[in-house]
């Protein structure tokens, strides 16, 4: 079963792509005929769903920096209990601060390399899908 398992995870990711092309080879001329016959409303409806997108965007984007200062304030406050709060303001901030401005490039090197080998995995599934295609086209 083990053999035969990347097999059958590509073929599903195959027949998904297969229902995704056909989908989108439906909509795509429904989309035109429509924006040809209805322009306003076409128009309307774009602008509208443009629109609700943005707000999900800057909704979720709320929700992340909320999250992100609860974090700090929880780590903060840990922080000022263990530590007092004279050495935490004074000292160990200040340490942090300049922690992360000394080590901002070390951050940077290793978001490179870890974009570098997921780039490798994303072109190694990338040909083994490209292989597949093309075995079903002959």
């Amino acid at each position: 079963m083990d053999a035969n398992q990347p097999q059958y995870e590509l073929s599903v990711i195959t027949q998904c792509l297969k229902f995704a092309i056909d989908i989108i080879q439906w909509l795509i001329p429904a989309i035109t005929k429509f924006s040809q016959s209805h322009p306003l409303i076409f128009q309307l409806s774009f602008i509208f769903f443009t629109f609700y997108i943005f707000y999900k965007f800057l909704m979720n984007l709320i929700t992340l920096a909320k999250r992100f200062l609860y974090l700090v304030l929880v780590i903060s406050c840990i922080g000022i209990y263990m530590r007092g709060s004279q050495q935490f303001l004074t000292v160990d901030l200040l340490n942090c601060y300049n922690f992360v401005m000394s080590n901002r490039y070390y951050a940077f090197k290793i978001y490179t390399l870890f974009i570098s080998a997921l780039e490798k995995e994303v072109n190694t599934v990338y040909h083994l899908a490209q292989q597949k295609v093309q075995q079903l086209l002959e």
